[in-house]
This record gives C-alpha cells, structure tokens and sequence, in this order.
C-alpha cells in the first residue's frame, strides 16, 4: 500500500464496512471583504467535510505567523507570533477573525518571536482555554527570549500586551512533546520532525479523520556547524503548508558564505574599525560565534582583538544549549564530553554597554549583539554610536522584515532615524551575507517532491517572492507529471479543501467470526472513536471501548392458574405466531435445586415459564428498553386473562380448535401410512379433505372433516371404518400433548373422565391389536404390513 492516503482511503482497514463513496476537492476564497471570510473560516463548522486554512500573520508576509486550521469540529493554531516591524497590538495576528475560546489546539514550532511572541497574551490575555505544546528545548528558551523582549520593549506601547508575570504564568500551561513522538488528542494526532532552523524547532505531521498535513514552520535543510538538517517526514501528506521565505533565490555554499562572512570581519578589524552582526539572542547567534572562534583560533594576528556577545540572555540561553545536546548534529554529541564547542576560547559576554565602556575601552572589536533587526535594545544602541565611523560596519547575517531599521539599511541610506526620533549620518559600511536558517528554492522544491502532497499552502514569504515561487514550482511540478494544486493566501484568506471520504466500520470480535456473507445482516453497536467506526456486539462493548457494561436481570412473578398454551394463543393473536415460541428453561425456585421446565419465549429476550406447583407465572428478562416493552406485553396479556373471562372463553375455543386441525392433519397422516402399508405404495392419495384408497379394482373415500368412510365396497368401507376408529384413539391424545396441552377446564381440553362411552374402552382395548396385527381382511386384500404404522 502506498505510504500517501487519502480521507477515503484511511477509514478502508476495515474487514467490514458500511458506507459510501465520496469525493474532495479545492477551493480557496479570494476577492472577498471581511465579512466573507469570515464565513468562509465559519465553512468547516458548518460541513466538518470541508477543511479550511486561514494565515492570520505570514499570509504574503514575513512575520508573526499564525495560521488557523478548522476539520472536523476541530480547531487548531499553528504558531503565535508577533510581528518584529510592529508596536504593541498591531504587532498581534489577525485574532478579530476568530473567535479564540473554540481553539482547541495551539502548536509552536519554535522560540523566534514571530512565530511564539503572542502566546503569553493569547494564554494570559484572552479567552483562549485549549493546549499548547512545543517541544522541550523551545520552551526551555521560550522564557529567556519573551521575558529579554518584554524588558527591551518600549513600555507604554508594551503595556497592552503582556507582563514578565504574564510569561512566567503561562509556563505552566505549555506542554512539552519530542521528536517523533506521537500524541493523541481527542483523535487528532500530531508528531513533530526536526526541521533544523534553530535548537528545537520542528515541523508538525498532523493527522485529522484520515486526512495528514504537514506544517513546516521554518526549516533549514542544510546541516551546519551544530544543528541537524531537517527531517523529511515518513508519511506523505495530502496537505503541506510550508514557508517560501526565499522565494525562487538560490543561497550560496556554505563554505563560500563563512569565507565571506570572516573576511569582511578581518579586513573591518585590520583598518581599525568595530563590526556590529545584530542578531537574536538565540538562533543564529550560536552558529555565527561557532563560525567565529574557530577562525579566531586558527589566526593568531587576530587574538588581540576581543569578540563581545552583548546580550542579557547569553550566558543563561547557553546553558540550555549545553543541556539539549540530544538535538544537535551527531558530530558535536560525539564530542561534547571531550571538548564543549561552546566554551568559547575567544568569546566574551557582557550585558550592558555601560559594561563594555568602563571594562573594555576603545579599539577594534566584533560585537554581537540583539535584537537581530535594530528594532530597540543593545543593537540599536550600538549602531548609533557606531554608524558615523567609516571604519566599522554593520553585518546583517540573516533574514529582515519589512519596517525594521535592518530592512532599510539594506539600502544604504545616508542617514537614519535614531530611537529618540532625531537623524543621524550613516558612513558605516553596510554588509549582508545571510545565514538566515531558511530553505532556498532548490532545497524547497526538493522537499516538496519527496513529500509528494496533493495541496501545497505557500506562508512566510514576502508577497512578489510568494508569487515567483508559485509559479516557479507550478511549472516544475507539471514538468514532474505531478498535479498538486499551489495556494499563496494572504492574511485573512480561507483555503477551502472538502474532505468527504467514506465512512468505514470495523466489525469486530465474534460478530466477526464467520466473516462477511452476502445479503447478511449484521447487529450491534455502533461505536465512533476518534473518527474510526467499529461495530461490536453489546456484550463486547468493554472489549473495545472504555465503557462498562451492567446487566439488570429483571424477574416478575404473578399468580397464573391456567396453561402457558392460553397464553401463547393470546400473545401470537396480538404480536403473531413468529413472535412466540416454546422453549427450554431454567425454573429457580427458593430451597429448590433448579429444573428444566418449558416455557414462553416472546420475541427472543422475555421467557414466561409455568410453576406447576405454585401455579405462578415468572416472567424473566434482560432489562433494555425493547425488552421492557416486550416484558410489559406479557404482563398485560395476563392481566386481561385475569380481568376478562370472555378472553379465556375466546382464546379457549380458539385453542381448541386448533387442537382439532392439528389432530386431523396427524390422523390424515397416520391414515396414509397405516393404508399405504396394507394397500401398497401408491394405493393412497389425498384430495382435498379427502384420503381416496384404491384396493384392486375398489375405491374408498375417508371424508377428514366427519372421519366417515364411503366405498361401493362394503367390506372396504369397514375395514376403512375400522382403521378410522383405532387411529383416532392413537392420534387423539398425541395430538394434545403435541400442543403441550395440561388438562384444564381454563383452556377447554378433555378432562380425561370417561363420558360412559364403552365404544371408546372397547376400542382402545383393540388399539394394539389393530396396530401390531392389522386387520385379516385387510391383509388379505391388500396383502400389506400393519406393522408400518408402529
């Protein structure tokens, strides 16, 4: 089987199943006011068959990504970010367009503040009351970063969002979960994949009633000095949303891209000037000072010249580094007992510039210091001391967004605005070697074809590189033989996906036993569990499933003086004959050991048995609803026995009548084997009511409805007679206890006391005779054996 399933297939495991097909296909919502797409994110509760995608951040943009995903009464938050170009709220998603407390799931792909920044507000600042998880590193360093960037932030325009408590707070409401783990949560199934960028990111594959996505978050797959490339996931989704930072560009090697970024350096320091890389406090800051001790130690002439890593968090922050080892590339865990590669040899750390102004001095230096986009803090400090000195530089080693200082130096203005609003001249050198930790085309579009998705969701990429990298991978794909529909939606935007596939049961246990069999019907109960079905036998029902299952044996016991074949007649005229039956039993009785007795069955679940001694009717019963209505026929057939005579009468001469087709059918039957035994075979027929009898060139009749014989014959009509007679007296009584019949006025039976007939005793005293001898004529006539009648 294929590794790619779709909605329909995932529910076809089942050995048995009940259900249709079923159909999926895009859409996605475009050209609409707010209003409409708000209806749209509104489609999934309306037809949880549709599958809806909504960006409220990174939808044509970089930044606070934030993507709400809506499938089967489920709702859930890929990443919660703010955006680094943005004060106070406006910095938020687009919460507006969702009501939060029907969130019920919240996963972060890692510590950056565009896409984790706006959890303490959406924890401790809104309605929201479902889960979070990242994985065990992320929030190790969610705390440092997010409490660094409340104390940096300016505080009047701070305020509104979130507190230091607010963050400590929300701690307690973050759950953790590790590579490759898969939990389950109400039958939504989520297991993160190493997605390389930062120490701890991931990417999500999540799994919703057969339907698996894959949500990237931000990915790196080049391996570099400490961290893994990212995994590509083992199962093939049929949805990918994925980040197009890079749009369609190409990153330069590795070694290329180090050799730029330490000669820039060198040549900074040997004219004398200072080179700030403004960076964030974790992330990229950790491979670049990598980068840089290792050049450092393996260049004497520079080991006069200091490296600084300004930043409040440092020292803390590498602490969690040495402790999340487990997640790094192979080299630095086979060798991080021996020798740390972060104990820096060359590498200084200090918290303040007033530190590094009375310590330090003056003099060429490197200095590393956040935030990585000159937004406020230490960075932006240092830059507008330094910016006037044509000696230093300023070396922007990753990703910029839109409305931040670093964007804008990237064109290399003249002057700049500082944070207290006044311009100042710009004559340091500009540099940008990037070492954002983000996939280039090439590495995307391999990606994506290993993935192999149906639907690919294009997030995190500025609006034109979006757009370049959709076409670009729409024709590389068509080139592939490969239909995967591209959506690129910008924020607000709902993608709509319908999902209806078949809806498949599992028969299980030993409703399962004797497998399928055409035109069968199958009986039980039920079950939906996590959007798989099954369907189990009720006393199975703990088996499969966390319920419990009771039992409640019902017993009535009423006072019946007359015979259950009274009852049987009463029952079947009101529910049908098919309805009741005679059954074996179990008659209990207190102080007594239990007995087999006879008994009513009433639509398979009521049993109505006879105490003969006690003359009580017990009426036993597993209590449910159907049978409680069944238990209540029988209870009220008795009562109308025991408040209305009339239906004894009726039911009494019903009964009897009855006993007396069912005793001449009997004697029909005995009569034709008793004659066809004396006459030879074919010498009996039956017509109608009648028994016509040849015997040589002689025909008698035997009427069944008066039991007299006629022939032209007379010693065969009396021989037919006399046959007629015997019988009746063999047949009779048979018949009766056939029916179960117990002597009874109540029901209308024969008593058994003799009426003064002696005809009767005198037959009855020759029934043996007649049977085991025949009759002489007869034998001479027809020859035959009487004997075949015993």
């Amino acid at each position: 089987m294929s590794a790619k399933r779709t909605a329909a297939e995932a529910d076809a495991d089942a050995s048995m199943s009940v259900g249709g097909g079923g159909d999926k296909g895009p859409a996605s919502s475009s050209g609409k006011n707010a209003g409409d797409k708000k209806a749209d994110m509104g489609a999934a509760d309306a037809d949880p068959n549709v599958l809806t995608i909504t960006p409220l951040g990174a939808g044509q943009e970089v930044g606070r990504s934030c993507h709400i995903l809506k499938f089967k009464g489920f709702t859930i938050m890929l990443d919660c970010g703010i955006h680094p170009g943005l004060k106070g709220k406006a910095s938020l998603p687009f919460v507006s367009q969702i009501e939060l407390n029907k969130i019920d799931l919240v996963l972060i792909t890692h510590f950056h503040l565009d896409h984790c920044g706006a959890l303490p507000w959406l924890l401790e600042r809104s309605t929201f009351s479902g889960r979070v998880f990242m994985t065990p590193a992320t929030k190790a360093i969610y705390r440092w970063i997010l409490e660094d960037y409340v104390r940096v932030s300016n505080i009047s325009n701070f305020a509104e969002m979130y507190s230091l408590e607010d963050v400590e707070n929300s701690l307690a409401k973050i759950e953790t979960i590790s590579y490759h783990q898969e939990t389950n949560m109400d039958g939504v199934r989520f297991t993160p994949y190493c997605a390389g960028h930062v120490l701890g990111a991931c990417m999500f594959d999540i799994e919703i009633a057969g339907v698996r996505l894959v949500y990237t978050g931000d990915f790196s797959r080049e391996e570099d000095r400490h961290l893994m490339a990212a995994e590509v996931p083992p199962n093939s989704p049929d949805i990918l949303i994925t980040e197009s930072t890079f749009g369609v560009r190409q990153h330069e090697s590795r070694q290329t891209r180090e050799h730029r970024f330490t000669k820039t350096i060198h040549d900074v320091v040997d004219r004398g000037g200072r080179c700030l890389i403004p960076v964030f406090a974790l992330g990229r800051a950790q491979e670049l000072l990598l980068i840089l001790d290792d050049y450092w130690q393996n260049h004497d002439e520079l080991h006069r010249v200091p490296i600084y890593y300004a930043s409040a968090l440092a020292r803390r922050c590498m602490a969690v580094y040495k402790t999340y080892v487990n997640v790094m590339k192979e080299s630095i865990q086979k060798t991080i007992s021996i020798n740390n590669p972060f104990n820096f040899r060359h590498v200084s750390y200090i918290r303040n510039l007033h530190q590094f102004d009375g310590e330090y001095g003056g003099g060429p230096c490197v200095m590393l210091a956040s935030p990585g986009m000159l937004q406020s803090g230490l960075s932006r400090e240092i830059f507008e001391r330094w910016a006037s000195n044509k000696a230093n530089c300023v070396l922007l080693a990753g990703y910029v967004v839109n409305g931040t200082l670093a964007k804008d130096l990237l064109k290399a203005p003249k002057k700049v605005t500082s944070e207290a609003g006044h311009k100042i001249d710009r004559e340091c050198d500009i540099a940008y070697i990037s070492f954002s930790a983000h996939v280039d085309y090439a590495q995307n579009r391999d990606f994506i074809r290993a993935l192999d998705p149906t639907h690919i969701v294009l997030v995190h990429g500025e609006k034109h590189e979006m757009g370049r990298f959709k076409m670009q991978i729409t024709t590389d794909l068509e080139a592939d033989q490969k239909t995967a529909s591209v959506f690129d939606p910008r924020n607000a935007e709902t993608v709509l996906l319908h999902y209806r596939g078949e809806k498949m049961a599992k028969v299980l246990g030993s409703l399962a036993q004797s497998g399928p069999v055409q035109g069968r019907r199958v009986s039980g109960i039920l079950v939906a569990k996590e959007f798989n079905y099954m369907v189990v036998a009720p006393t199975e029902l703990g088996e499969y499933t966390e319920l419990r299952t009771t039992t409640i044996r019902q017993r009535q016991a009423v006072s019946f003086p007359y015979t259950l074949e009274l009852l049987h007649n009463i029952l079947a005229q009101v529910h049908g004959a098919a309805s009741v039956a005679y059954v074996e039993t179990e008659m209990n009785r207190i102080g007594h050991r239990p007995q087999r007795t006879r008994a009513l069955e009433v639509m398979g679940s009521v049993t109505a048995a006879l105490d003969a001694a006690t003359k009580m009717l017990v009426v036993e019963w597993s209590s449910s609803p159907e049978s409680d209505m069944w238990a209540d026929a029988v209870m009220a057939a008795v009562l109308q026995i025991e408040s209305r005579p009339q239906t004894i009468k009726m039911a009494s001469t019903q009964l009897s009548e009855q006993r007396e087709a069912d005793f001449k059918a009997l004697l029909a039957q005995s009569l034709s084997q008793l004659l066809g035994g004396q006459f030879g075979p074919g010498a009996v027929s039956r017509d109608g009511d009648a028994l016509r009898v040849r015997s040589n060139n002689t025909t008698g009749t035997i009427h069944l409805s008066t039991l007299e014989a006629e022939s032209e014959d007379e010693e065969l009509r009396r021989h037919l007679t006399n046959a007629i007679h015997r019988l009746e007296n063999i047949v009779r009584p048979h018949a009766h206890a056939q029916d179960g019949c117990c002597p009874s006025t109540a029901c209308g039976a024969d008593s058994g006391d003799d009426d003064g007939d002696d005809d009767d005793d005198e037959d009855e005293a020759g029934v043996q005779d007649g049977v085991k001898g025949g009759d002489a004529g007869a034998e001479t006539r027809g020859g035959g054996d009487a004997a075949a009648i015993a």
